[in-house]
């Protein structure tokens, strides 16, 4: 089983492509120092949802496959580790459940107030 859940602030506003959105979360180390983990999600709910919501300094929580890429910089091989996301969760808006119509798929920006409660 290939499971990760992520949760930090996240870096900046969301890369976007034709195919996917891209964003880095900083989460805290070991001896506090910050690990920057890249989360890539596809489909356009998936951009739309990031492109909306994800910005600077929000708290993100995401879940999904883990993945470890090789990359080359002046002949030093360095790793980044990434997650191909499957669920985000922020600020109480999730993008699965809370915060979402389930039949519909619309986002739910904010809670219905209880009927006869105040």
């Amino acid at each position: 089983m290939n499971a990760v859940l992520v949760a930090g602030f996240a870096g900046g506003a969301p890369e976007i492509s034709e195919k996917s959105a891209r964003f880095s979360v900083a989460v805290r180390g070991s001896k506090k120092q910050v690990m920057w983990i890249r989360c890539i999600c596809f489909g356009d709910f998936y951009k739309e949802f990031a492109k909306k919501y994800i910005d600077k300094g929000v708290f993100v929580c995401v879940s999904g496959q883990f993945q470890i890429e090789d990359y080359e910089v002046s002949g030093v091989v360095s790793h980044r580790f990434s997650v191909l996301v499957e669920h985000i969760t922020l600020g109480g808006i999730s993008s699965k459940g809370l915060g979402v119509d389930v039949e519909t798929g619309e986002i739910i920006e904010e809670r219905e107030k209880s009927k006869g409660k105040k």
